[in-house]
């Protein structure tokens, strides 16, 4: 019998969001079920591909980019925060590369910011838009070419 609650708590979770299989691991074990039980759900909806890293990883990253797009290695991080493993994050991210181009990305985030910013310029500005696509996981050359870009092209980066 607690392997079906345990199943049906599974299903549940599953129907508000797709998840990796860590995360009903996690979630299972916070409601207390037997390891075993929590096993024996894992395997069964992964047997049915209801549980599937792989497609979590393509739906997370299809999303992520839609709603909150963030460079390669921030979104890399965050799938291994959720238990993907490192070749199921690859495989989802290189079937997502024909639809995401990290460069444009970051080069509409910084239009974004440097709007938002307002009436700061110069290096101020530069700095600004630098640490802000830096914290959303840009690669430190995009970030450098797309600043470049988008902000005087005559100035030098770095006070």
């Amino acid at each position: 019998m607690p392997i079906q609650k345990a199943k049906s708590y599974a299903l549940r979770l599953l129907a508000i969001r797709p998840r990796s299989i860590k995360e009903i691991k996690d979630k299972l074990a916070l409601k207390n079920f037997p390891l075993e039980d929590i096993d024996a759900v894992v395997n069964e909806l992964s047997s049915k591909n209801y549980l599937n890293d792989l497609e979590f990883a393509q739906a997370f990253l299809r999303d992520r980019i839609a709603n909150n797009p963030k460079g390669v290695a921030l979104l890399k991080r965050e799938l291994r925060r959720r238990g993907v493993e490192d070749e199921a994050s690859d495989e989802a991210l290189e079937a997502i590369k024909d639809t995401f181009d990290e460069k444009e990305t970051a080069r509409g985030l910084a239009l974004l910011r440097k709007r938002a910013l307002g009436k700061v310029c110069g290096a101020t500005a530069k700095r600004r838009v630098c640490d802000y696509l830096m914290r959303r996981g840009f690669a430190a050359h995009t970030v450098y070419e797309v600043v470049k870009e988008v902000l005087d092209k005559d100035e030098t980066i770095i006070d």
